[in-house]
């Protein structure tokens, strides 16, 4: 596995904090600063795209809606469970190309998207263009003190496949052609902490597959498949966190039982996140299942420690199926008389869970 480029992924993930559009425009303007040295690099090579294609390039990247964590659905379940539908970045995705202008696109798809970037190149030199334009990248990434392997390059016949969590092998016209991991019809349960073995023993049937140890080491195992979905059990609000953003499944649960899974595939015949063009490839539409009630329920908890304000527009976004019976809904100890005043909270929780 490509340690330090997941390394980044993390780094990337955990202390970015929504400064996106400000890495691309930063990137942007070391761009223009080196627009005569990029002009005779691109002459000198005999390239058939212009310093101005890769300009619009940026600008293109830089005015395009980022659907990176975007919510389609999210309710309170009846037993005081959330669950929300996200887009989520993948993790290290090999990009198999060796187009110039495809190459420096996809390292600024990773800026939105959060993945790392990895281009796979069978024209692999370090006195191109790629090379040239690479570099002011991870320089403006560093600038920002974050990991710069979040983009990187490396020699087709030094890449391996099962480095990647998905490799695109990009074709003319923006097709591309997709190797994913194997995907597969078993289920997975995480035992981080034995705590919850008695929910683990209800979850025990065929096809479900066990595993313990560090998160670390477990992860690893986690992700050479695709599964049906997989089950973290533990105590950690870091691990918790980690788990719902670096496991690569359309199923994610927090201490919380596989039996939902029946449920989910019913509720998104009817709500089903829609991705377009590179993105469908570039996230995985992900259903995240959290216990809601231990959340509220303790006062000491630092998920409390929550904004109490929201906007006009983000109060007219909250569905509708999110309001309790007769405007009630029970927490704990706590009864809350209003909708509005349950429903603070709840997206005060889903914005910290997700660091949004």
């Amino acid at each position: 596995m490509l340690k330090e480029n997941w390394k980044a992924f993390e780094n990337y993930e955990n202390n970015l904090n929504g400064r996106e559009l400000d890495i691309l425009n930063y990137m942007k303007d070391r761009l223009e600063a080196n627009k005569e040295e990029l002009k005779e690099l691109i002459s000198l090579n005999e390239l058939s795209i212009s310093y101005e294609n890769i300009l619009e390039a940026f600008q293109k990247e830089i005015d395009e809606t980022s659907v990176y964590k975007k919510n389609s659905y999210w309710v309170i379940t009846p037993s005081n469970f959330m669950h929300a539908v996200l887009s989520m970045p993948i993790g290290i995705v090999g990009i198999e190309t060796t187009d110039t202008l495809q190459s420096i696109q996809m390292w600024l798809k990773a800026i939105k998207t959060h993945n790392a970037i990895v281009i796979i190149d069978e024209e692999y030199s370090e006195y191109d263009v790629k090379h040239f334009v690479l570099t002011l990248l991870k320089i403006s990434i560093e600038k920002f003190e974050l990991n710069s392997l979040i983009i990187d390059r490396v020699p087709y016949e030094e890449s391996i496949d099962s480095d990647y969590q998905k490799i695109i092998k990009m074709k003319n016209n923006d097709e591309y052609e997709i190797v994913s991991k194997e995907a597969t019809e078993t289920e997975l349960i995480y035992v981080e902490d034995e705590y919850f073995k008695e929910e683990v023993i209800k979850d025990q049937k065929e096809n479900v597959k066990i595993i313990r140890g560090s998160y670390e080491e477990a992860l690893k195992e986690i992700n050479q498949k695709e599964y049906k979905a997989v089950a973290v059990y533990t105590q950690s609000p870091e691990i918790a966190y980690k788990a719902i953003n670096e496991i690569v499944s359309e199923k994610v649960y927090i201490n919380s039982s596989l039996q939902n899974t029946e449920i989910i595939e019913q509720e998104n015949k009817e709500e089903k996140m829609e991705l377009i063009g590179i993105e469908k490839v570039l996230y995985v539409v992900k259903n995240v299942i959290f216990p809601f009630q231990n959340i509220v329920s303790n006062k000491k908890d630092d998920n409390l420690e929550i904004s109490k304000t929201l906007s006009k527009e983000e109060s007219s976004n909250i569905p509708n199926s999110e309001k309790a019976e007769e405007n009630k809904i029970e927490v704990g100890m706590v009864k809350y008389e209003k909708t509005f005043g349950i429903l603070e909270k709840i997206k005060g929780i889903l914005r910290k869970l997700f660091n949004k």
